[in-house]
């Protein structure tokens, strides 16, 4: 049974189509077209543009329109997707299940949902929420790592995999006749090599290795390391989990549903369902599952399934879709990445599909990195950085200024020691630092110039330049007076004005021994001695 509903609620039965073909992947596509003539079809004249057609239940809204003198060819997606107009306002993070975040994403959006079997909780990020259902429905998915099988009457079943288990098993090439097949090894590996505890070592091969070897020796993954394992059986399990189904290559393959049930299976494939394929190369079997039906459901005998043992991300579903998301619309994707040896979180912020801020956590053993960081076009025009030791935190800024260059500033924190660095980089490549370093004896401090306001206070002794260097050196007054030094035997002091000596006795002495000292009047204009005029010498 198919009938229309036109816009203003008038619905009516459509009988007269021919050309019908459904098409219906694992995660979400699910799209109808078909062609519908005048004659003798009392639903014609309702079929219109975003007309929603029904099929056994199953709604489409008809996005696509082109008439004829005497038919209208018509095709749309499943009115799933009308959830991308569904906003949900708030935010839940934190470690979630299945049913309080479909609840949560569903509220109050005529949608009924289920979840079967048993989807383990996961951490949800804080910025989970606050967009539309279609964006979080698949957010949802790659966190559970789960699927979502649309049902009639606008239900969503949620489970770990779709689809059944029959246990049925075929012979690619032998009682198969495939319409089309596409095999990948792009990602392919038959070995991989596992460290345990006390320096316990094995090495798992599949048993494709020979098949697929290079120059007689197996693709092996990236090492795996894992301390809780202290026997080789043990050991050698976890290496075969490591590895996983990337022995297998990645196989693809069309078939009809009429040449299945002619070589024994019963009925239609349904959306996710598991079988076995045995390929003539590899003489194993290996389990594929039906990843995309495709025909005319009034002739489920020519239906087309796709056998393949590779799922499509939500992400790559939802870009082959016509369902066009608001271009100015911002949109947040999260990540967590959990190894033995580390655990990652991420959280990115895109307009128009282009990447542009993100933050990031990772977590190893011995060390904390967070980051912030803000993109224009594919340049990093800001970051932001802290990486955390058990003996010292560094945190590092650095921006693009369209005026002054890159701007950077870094503090390294140590025991016992604190460093700063500001710098800045103009376009021609030219550097300015200054630097400050701090111990519980000294602080340094470097830059071409050092500004001190207020009163400033000094012990003893100030050093003004590196000790035995004979370079010149100034201490300037802010009224232009000064006391130079030049080279290491001689020192000026100038002034604009008068100089003052406010003392009792004024000497001058030989430096350290050397030759009496001189008084040198023969440069000055006047004396004026008043009542203290020297003694005067003759002869």
């Amino acid at each position: 049974m198919i009938s229309v509903t036109h816009n203003d609620g008038r619905s009516e039965p459509l009988i007269n189509i021919q050309g019908a073909e459904i098409e219906e992947e694992v995660n979400g596509v699910f799209t109808l077209s078909f062609t519908s003539f005048f004659v003798d079809n009392p639903g014609y004249e309702l079929l219109e543009e975003e007309s929603i057609v029904d099929l056994a239940g199953q709604e489409f809204r008809m996005t696509d329109y082109k008439k004829k003198r005497l038919s209208k060819s018509v095709s749309g997606p499943h009115v799933f997707f009308d959830l991308i107009h569904h906003r949900v306002e708030g935010i839940q993070g934190g470690t979630r299940t299945a049913e309080e975040q479909a609840a949560f994403i569903l509220d109050g959006s005529g949608w009924t949902w289920e979840v079967k079997g048993e989807i383990p909780p996961q951490l949800f990020l804080g910025a989970f929420g606050n967009s539309n259902a279609i964006q979080l429905i698949r957010l949802m998915c790659e966190t559970l790592k789960c699927e979502v099988q649309i049902m009639p009457d606008k239900h969503l079943v949620f489970s770990k995999q779709i689809g059944k288990d029959d246990d049925f098993q075929f012979r690619s090439k032998y009682n198969i006749k495939d319409i089309s097949r596409s095999v990948s090894t792009t990602d392919l590996f038959t070995a991989i090599k596992a460290t345990g505890a006390n320096g316990l070592e094995k090495e798992y091969r599949s048993d494709t290795w020979e098949l697929y070897a290079i120059n007689g020796k197996p693709r092996y993954a990236d090492p795996v390391t894992n301390e809780e394992m202290v026997t080789e059986e043990s050991l050698l399990a976890f290496a075969e989990q490591e590895l996983g189904d990337r022995w297998i290559p990645q196989i693809s393959i069309d078939v009809s549903v009429a040449e299945l049930q002619e070589q024994g299976y019963e009925g239609v494939p349904g959306l996710g369902d598991r079988i076995w394929l045995i390929e003539p190369s590899m003489g194993l079997p290996f389990q594929t599952r039906v990843m995309k039906r495709k025909g005319n459901p009034f002739q489920k005998g020519k239906f087309v399934v796709t056998l393949s043992n590779v799922k499509q991300s939500f992400a790559d579903i939802l870009t082959e879709t016509k369902v066009e998301i608001d271009k100015n619309a911002k949109e947040f994707r999260s990540r967590i990445e959990q190894t033995n040896k580390l655990i990652e979180l991420e959280v990115e912020r895109l307009g128009n599909g282009i990447l542009e801020a993100y933050s990031r956590i990772q977590i190893e053993s011995d060390r904390i990195t967070s980051e912030v960081g803000r993109l224009d076009g594919d340049v990093l025009t800001a970051n932001s950085r802290i990486t955390q030791l058990a003996d010292s935190v560094e945190v590092e800024v650095q921006r693009i200024d369209q005026n002054m260059g890159t701007l950077n500033t870094q503090v390294q924190i140590n025991a016992g020691e604190i460093s700063t660095k500001v710098s800045s980089t103009d376009y021609n490549g030219v550097e300015m630092i200054s630097r400050i370093n701090q111990t519980s004896t000294t602080i340094k401090m470097l830059a071409e110039r050092i500004q001190l306001s207020g009163i400033t206070e000094v012990a003893q002794t100030l050093h003004i330049g590196a000790p035995g260097s004979s370079g010149n050196k100034s201490l300037i007054f802010n009224n232009y007076s000064g006391i130079d030094t030049f080279g290491t035997d001689s020192m000026e002091l100038t002034t604009f004005g008068f100089m003052h000596m406010n003392c009792e006795t004024v000497r001058f002495d030989p430096y350290f021994g050397g030759r009496a000292a001189k008084v040198d009047l023969s440069t000055a204009d006047e004396v004026i001695y008043g009542d203290n005029a020297p003694v005067a010498r003759f002869g």
